[in-house]
């Protein structure tokens, strides 16, 4: 035990201040829907293995960043380019509801 405090002692603060440093090209961030009127969009829906995409009753698409796991499977099948994964890494917002996407017909 006090081995594992001494190097704790020794190594001293290993977290980084913010802004990080950009991401990797193939980080897996932000979903953005780029292009709400394309008829592939809402075929998209049922490739999400969460279920962060969803259609409401009025007929848009609506992207929940909360239920996420941003594996990119939507961007793979709407190969059209209507959604796109970013490498944006700052998700953190103070309401739930900032974390909804809404795609306008």
């Amino acid at each position: 035990m006090i081995d594992i405090i001494m190097k704790i002692w020794k190594t001293g603060t290993v977290t980084k201040k913010q802004p990080l440093d950009t991401p990797p090209k193939k980080y897996r961030g932000r979903i953005k829907i780029n292009d709400s009127s394309s008829p592939v969009l809402k075929s998209c829906v049922e490739f999400c293995p969460s279920g962060a995409l969803s259609i409401q009753a009025d007929g848009k698409v609506q992207l929940f960043h909360g239920k996420c796991v941003f594996c990119g499977n939507c961007v793979r099948h709407c190969s059209d380019g209507s959604i796109e994964q970013t490498t944006d890494c700052y998700l953190a917002v103070r309401n739930k509801e900032d974390l909804y996407d809404l795609a306008i017909k």
